[in-house]
């Protein structure tokens, strides 16, 4: 496996030259902070879930931008691979098509890739990468004792023969022809990271898309479940005009039973008390007519008599009879109550009448719906009515 190239993005405290860095064959300096772009190999090469956590992200709080990386690479298979990981949104491993002279996806699953890593493409061990990539200054060959130089032992290095001008010419087209090459894989390899950061916006997309689905599906349910009642309330026309109207009618009808209620109850009061009895029967009035019929009599032996006294005694008829005419016209305004008790029960019930009438016009097309849909109160319904059109914004 040979690294080609290392890219990093909202990783802090790693900064590469334009966000990547290219390798070439042999040894490469780059100027990073050596545990952060290992940490980042190490997350590109063993991805875990967790890699989110532990590799620094740039920017503090939830608003920080997302950590970003890449690697551009030829396994032992003699493929050309670019591996791409968003660490909050996924990662993806391509290969480089020759026929096609285009990358084709190989995984998306962090499992996958880590299992074809180990595979076709020749990872080593992560001890052993870690080795490899991790190097002292005296392991590097300058610091090693030098072979065929000043007395050194060994065998001698042989010089290299100096090139004839038409080898150099072809030398140096060759070279050209590389560079040319190197500039518009470098320019494709630009093109590609736009693209790719693009998938990763789209497939974000995907997913909140596919969250916009969900609550659909879930909207358009419960639109099914309640067609039934949009189908009976179709009718209607304005349903919270008419539900508005039924309760002002509901309360109309309540208020004028209530009164209907207190007057009926005063008018069952006064029934209970009964019929008056006759006024020739009251004993005040018997006892006014004979007192005034005694006075009467004693004037009359007083006037054959010449007893002044007994005349005088006369005069008390008028007081008395003047008591058994007021009993009389009492029993009489007793009937008199008795017959208005009757006519203000008949108006009584008259006015219950149109207030019945009157609920049941101006209820009877919501009273209708509740019926058809098996509903007892008007909560019900006025619940129905509040989860279809909760059901139909979802769905708008």
């Amino acid at each position: 496996m040979v690294l080609l190239e290392i890219a990093a993005q909202g990783v802090r405290g790693l900064t590469l030259p334009g966000g990547r860095a290219s390798l070439r064959s042999g040894y490469n300096v780059v100027a990073a902070d050596g545990a952060l772009l290992r940490r980042l190999l190490e997350a590109l090469l063993w991805p875990d879930p967790r890699d989110v956590e532990t590799v620094p992200r740039a920017g503090s709080g939830p608003g920080g931008g997302g950590v970003r990386g890449g690697l551009t690479l030829v396994g032992n298979d003699g493929f050309t691979y670019r591996l791409v990981r968003d660490l909050a949104a996924g990662c993806q491993l391509h290969r480089f098509d020759p026929e096609r002279r285009s990358f084709s996806l190989v995984s998306q699953d962090l499992a996958g890739i880590a299992q074809h890593l180990r595979g076709p493409v020749g990872l080593p061990e992560r001890s052993r990468f870690a080795a490899l990539l991790a190097l002292s200054a005296s392991e590097l060959p300058s610091r090693q004792p030098a072979s065929g130089l000043r007395g050194a032992a060994g065998p001698a290095v042989p010089a290299r023969k100096p090139l004839g001008p038409e080898q150099a010419q072809r030398r140096i087209a060759e070279l050209r022809g590389e560079l040319a090459r190197a500039q518009t894989a470098e320019k494709l390899q630009y093109r590609m990271d736009g693209l790719q950061s693009r998938l990763f916006k789209l497939e974000e997309d995907l997913r909140a898309g596919q969250k916009i689905r969900e609550g659909l599906d879930a909207a358009e349910a419960a639109l099914r479940e309640l067609r039934p009642l949009g189908e009976a309330i179709a009718p209607l026309g304005d349903v919270d005009a008419r539900v508005a109207a039924f309760e002002k009618a509901a309360a109309r009808r309540d208020e004028a039973l209530a009164k209907v209620g207190e007057e009926r109850q005063a008018l069952d009061a006064e029934a209970a008390r009964g019929v008056p009895a006759p006024f020739w029967k009251d004993p005040r009035f018997l006892a006014g007519a004979g007192a005034g019929l005694v006075a009467l009599a004693a004037g009359a032996v007083g006037r054959s008599s010449s007893e002044l006294g007994l005349r005088y005694l006369a005069l008390l008829d008028i007081p008395a009879f003047g008591y058994a005419a007021w009993v009389a016209l009492q029993w009489v305004g007793e009937l008199e109550e008795g017959e208005r008790s009757g006519r203000r029960r008949r108006l009584m019930e008259e006015r219950e009448r149109k207030a019945l009438e009157q609920y049941e016009r101006d209820s009877g097309e919501v009273r209708g719906v509740m019926k058809a849909l098996g509903l007892s109160a008007l909560a019900d319904l006025k619940e129905g009515l509040g989860r279809l059109a909760d059901a139909q914004s979802v769905a708008a």
